[in-house]
Formats: C-alpha cells, structure tokens, sequence
C-alpha cells in the first residue's frame, strides 16, 4: 500500500487540491445528454475522449507530483468515479459524505495536508476544461 512521506517528493512542500465535488447542476442537461444520467460534469468527457477530471489530473502532474495531489470528491458520485482513481493512494483521496460547498472542500483538504506538512504551499485546481 502506498502512503504519503513528509519529504518524499523533490517538490518540496507543493500540494495540489483538484475539486471535484459538486453536483453539477447548472450543466445536468448537457451531461444528461452526453451520458444517460445525472452525472456531475466533472465526470463527463465534454471536450475530447477525457473526463474533466481526468483532463485536471493530467495537467496538475505537470507540476505536482500525484502523491501530493488530493483529490477531493463526495461519496454520492462513486459510481461516477471509482474507475477513474484507481491507483490513486488512499492518502490522496478525500471523500466527503456531502457536498459542502467548495469552502468545505478546501477546508477540508487543508487540515488533511497539515497532517503531511505544516509548511505546505497548496493550490487548488477546480475540474475543467481548457479549449486550445
């Protein structure tokens, strides 16, 4: 099993938070459209073969290493992402029962960087895509 280290990373203390907890409401009907059911949009490929979650993942490994990338999402939506984090740490995955709000879900995954390091330098990516 793989787990966090406090200085494992040549990355020093950067931290990434990718937010992909929301229900996605206000696209339901494109999404509803594009998949069949009432899937949050950051499940959903909308640009391209990748989901929005999956685009954001892409892009923060660019920067991050993916053992100090969180992932924060809601156990409501699991059938809508559990394929999609396999070989993700546990550490990494930060499971809300349900969605807060995005200032829940940054709270939330701060304290659990504290614990990893006090001294971390985080940022916070919400699932999306970038059209080029």
């Amino acid at each position: 099993m793989q787990t966090l280290s406090r200085n494992s990373d040549t990355q020093g203390h950067r931290w990434g938070v990718i937010l992909a907890g929301g229900d996605g409401k206000r696209l339901l009907p494109l999404t509803r459209t594009l998949t069949g059911d009432d899937r949050p949009k950051q499940f959903c490929a909308i640009v391209g073969d990748e989901t929005l979650l999956e685009q954001t993942r892409r892009r923060v490994s660019r920067i991050i290493g993916f053992q100090r990338t969180l992932l924060v999402m809601t156990e409501i939506h699991e059938e809508f992402y559990q394929d999609q984090v396999a070989g993700v740490p546990p550490p990494c995955l930060l499971i809300q029962p349900q969605n807060q709000g995005t200032a829940a879900a940054i709270l939330f995954s701060l304290m659990g960087i504290r614990t990893f390091d006090s001294t971390g330098r985080v940022a916070f990516f919400p699932s999306l895509t970038i059209i080029s």
